[in-house]
């Protein structure tokens, strides 16, 4: 079998992959003769992949200084990618799994203008969490996956939007003023994970986590929501690393590669 799918293997092409592949964040221009002491191919070899990738558009040549850099087509093909990474679809079989064994609501949410929007939920075999459902919108500054979504904003794009906002007390425990939220958000931001005690509505609790993309920002945030009296402070912390082991999933699927 293994000799068959060798007779497929076009060796012009696998030579052609490794010169592009030679490129990095380090090396992001690079001579004929840097490609070929990369890759180990011959500079001959480089020289007519090169001429090929250019005429293609997947190298440009810098003529000030003579090296290569990757072309706009590249550009074009990775966001056809990107573009293709449904996050509903990808994240659709680790919410279930989440809810399934942690017999809690889970939603995936992302953010829409300065509010958060339910894109997908998953409710556990037994019980029902009525508040939510899919499209419906919510507050940033009073539920757990709003303090995820914004963290992944710097303080001062923050501050800017949300002063312009009202703050309205849905419960005793909103949070009514910037000050605390950004708060909040920072502390969000350092743990990995953020929580909403009865904050958006009473007898509700939330634990929320960021979902990333390939380049590492926040794209989503999925979270698991059940009854206070179900879920006391404690209890829903005690889902944070199962609530984190779905939210990295569903970020690997989507290209992210964690910081080692």
């Amino acid at each position: 079998m293994t000799d068959k799918l060798d007779s497929y293997f076009v060796h012009s092409l696998a030579k052609g992959v490794k010169v592009l592949s030679a490129f990095d964040y380090n090396k992001k221009e690079l001579s004929v003769l840097e490609i070929s002491k990369i890759t180990g191919i011959h500079r001959t070899t480089v020289h007519r992949s090169i001429f090929t990738l250019e005429r293609e558009g997947f190298v440009e040549k810098n003529e000030s200084t003579g090296k290569y850099r990757l072309g706009l087509k590249l550009f074009e093909l990775g966001n056809m990618v990107a573009a293709n990474m449904d996050i509903r679809h990808r994240a659709r079989v680790h919410i279930e799994k989440l809810a399934e064994t942690c017999g809690i609501a889970v939603h995936l949410v992302v953010m829409d203008g300065w509010e958060a929007i339910y894109i997908d939920k998953v409710e556990p075999p037994r019980g029902m969490i009525r508040y939510s459902r899919v499209g419906k919108r919510v507050p940033l500054y009073c539920t757990a996956v709003g303090k995820i979504l914004l963290g992944g904003l710097p303080d001062e794009e923050i501050i800017k939007a949300l002063s312009k906002i009202e703050f309205n007390k849905l419960t005793p425990n909103t949070i009514d003023n910037l000050y605390e939220l950004l708060k909040q958000v920072q502390n969000a931001r350092a743990l990995g994970y953020a929580l909403d005690l009865e904050e958006l509505e009473l007898g509700l609790n939330c634990v929320a986590v960021p979902v990333y993309n390939y380049t590492g920002n926040v794209i989503a945030a999925i979270s698991a929501s059940g009854s206070a009296s179900q879920f006391p402070a404690e209890t829903i912390k005690g889902l944070v690393n199962s609530v984190q082991e779905a939210g990295r999933a569903i970020s690997t699927s989507m290209g992210w590669l964690p910081e080692k």
